[in-house]
């Protein structure tokens, strides 16, 4: 019996289109019936941050919400912009105006504002009127991620405005220097500034990459999805989880995530040597923008976690696995530059390592397992103020 050949009919034109509408329907109604069960359970996650075509990041004036993803706070941020109360851009009569500038130390969404260091600074030097009797402000302009370039071009952009008679730049050395690099930091979106024969040239091809239009259109959808809400949380906390916590021993490379173990030591790399090269012009720059507007400047130098571990054993074993005599180089670094360029810098380092070990108290960190990593908790801010409070309030 001869058995006939059988031969696959290719689906139509029409078959297939009609197949790939049902799939896209189908995936269109699991993404309505999951926004509706979000909406239905009240699942908010508030987004404090947006893209900027010029610094690259901004927060959202008069976003609040509750932040958790690392300690918890009520989070409002004003009208301009800043997690600060509201301020005039005029200075009042009889007022001596500090602008704190920094990163997601300043900015500082894990504690209460009330207990943030610029709060609690500026508490502190109206309590000690320091200033010839005058009245105190600390205006707060932290944004995270943040890097020196970012807040030098916020300096020049918008601060300035305010007519501060002081700027204080909280440098952060676990990621400042790897963040005002280029070349180290390839997969930020933020604006960058090249040294070209000697002179800071910036590079803000970062509006033309993919990645940032990616952001564009992610952050336009989050302002109206809760799926998108659901998404941006579950990345942050996944982000968060590599650091592992208060992970020891560390890896040979950081200590926890974002923290660079480069930066204990004099750079043997072209890279780290320019991120140096780099980071110092831009002190300088921000060094001649104060001076310009008549106000003093002032360089708070904020150590790593592990620089301020309470426990010396955690510290000689981490040193020992990097090969350094201590993790103070950042410090020591800074200070000479500043002797040598007429830069006031004041290192937090040694004081704060100091009460930590003393009082065995964590200085990062907010619950077990994961103190000793992170942002500073409410005893970080507290000390951290104090000695700010202390160093201004000295007599020349």
């Amino acid at each position: 019996m001869r058995m006939g050949k059988w031969r696959a009919r290719k689906p139509s034109v029409g078959s297939l289109c009609a197949r790939l509408g049902l799939a896209a329907l189908g995936i269109l109604g699991g993404v309505v019936a999951s926004e509706c069960v979000l909406r239905l359970v009240r699942f908010e996650y508030a987004v404090f941050h947006r893209p900027d075509e010029f610094l690259g990041a901004a927060l959202i004036p008069g976003a609040k919400g509750t932040y958790s993803d690392e300690g918890r706070a009520d989070v409002v941020i004003n009208s301009a912009g800043f997690r600060d109360e509201e301020r005039a851009e005029e200075k009042p009569k009889g007022t001596f105006r500090i602008a704190l500038i920094g990163d997601s130390y300043v900015e500082a969404l894990q504690v209460p504002r009330r207990l943030t260091v610029g709060s609690q600074l500026e508490m502190l030097l109206e309590k000690r009127r320091c200033f010839a009797g005058a009245r105190v402000e600390v205006l707060s302009f932290g944004v995270s991620g943040y890097s020196t370039a970012q807040e030098l071009l916020l300096l020049r952009a918008r601060i300035r405005k305010y007519f501060p008679d002081l700027v204080v730049l909280a440098f952060v050395t676990g990621n400042d220097v790897r963040d005002n690099s280029a070349e180290l930091a390839a997969a930020s979106v933020r604006p960058y500034f090249r040294l070209v024969r000697g002179r800071l040239v910036l590079d803000d091809s970062f509006r033309g990459s993919l990645q940032y239009r990616l952001r564009c259109w992610t952050w336009r959808l989050a302002r109206h999805l809760r799926l998108v809400q659901a998404f941006l949380k579950a990345r942050r906390r996944w982000a968060a989880g590599l650091g592992g916590g208060n992970q020891w021993p560390p890896g040979p490379r950081v200590s926890e995530r974002g923290i660079d173990a480069e930066i204990y030591s004099e750079p043997q790399s072209r890279p780290w040597r320019e991120a140096w090269e780099v980071t110092e012009a831009l002190l300088r720059a921000m060094r001649d923008e104060v001076r310009g507007i008549g106000a003093r400047f002032l360089v708070v130098v904020v150590p790593s976690p592990i620089t301020v571990h309470p426990e010396r054993r955690v510290r000689d074993a981490y040193e020992k696995l990097l090969g350094v005599r201590d993790l103070l180089y950042p410090e020591r670094r800074l200070r000479a530059f500043g002797a040598k360029e007429g830069i006031e810098i004041l290192t937090l380092a040694e004081r704060l390592q100091r009460h930590a070990e003393v009082r065995r108290v964590y200085l990062h960190g907010f619950s077990v397992g994961h103190l000793g990593s992170g942002h500073w908790n409410v005893e970080g801010h507290r000390l951290a103020a104090e000695a700010v409070a202390e160093y201004l309030c000295e007599p020349n």
